[in-house]
């Protein structure tokens, strides 16, 4: 297992608030579990499972992304529903921060399905409320219609 593993099991299991809330028998049991499941899969490249703190980062990435989508996918022309275009050229930023930050962590950590359909259901909620929040900001910076 790389380097990278045994750094991740010292911090996450090794830390004074982790030791206070579990003790340090069940600390180390859960150090030694971890090494455990990864010596039975053949080894792995991050500690298995998802600890809290990660998740909450992971949902906050992913609502995060979920209003920049929905901020940029606001139509700039009248008679259209949605600007492809825009929501296109974010799509990098807003990718990123679904995709990289939002749900790779939980896919390489974890076999749950729960959190990543969470995390979906809140990227798609940020950007419904994302879409609605602009329509009704932007929508008083219209220009007057002549009649």
């Amino acid at each position: 297992m790389p380097r990278l593993f045994w750094v991740e099991l010292q911090t996450r299991f090794g830390n004074q608030y982790y030791v206070k809330d579990h003790g340090e028998d069940g600390a180390v049991l859960d150090a030694i579990n971890s090494v455990k499941i990864c010596l039975e899969r053949g080894g792995c490249q991050v500690v298995p499972g998802l600890a809290k703190e990660q998740y909450i980062w992971t949902l906050c990435t992913s609502i995060l992304g979920g209003l920049v989508a929905g901020f940029a996918s606001v139509p700039r022309k009248e008679g259209k529903v949605i600007s492809i275009g825009f929501l296109a050229l974010l799509s990098p930023l807003w990718g990123m921060l679904f995709g990289i930050f939002g749900l790779a962590p939980i896919i390489s950590r974890t076999n749950d399905l729960l959190p990543l359909f969470k995390n979906g259901l809140a990227f798609t909620a940020a950007g419904i409320a994302g879409y609605i929040l602009s329509q009704t900001l932007f929508s008083r910076y219209e220009k007057p219609k002549n009649t």
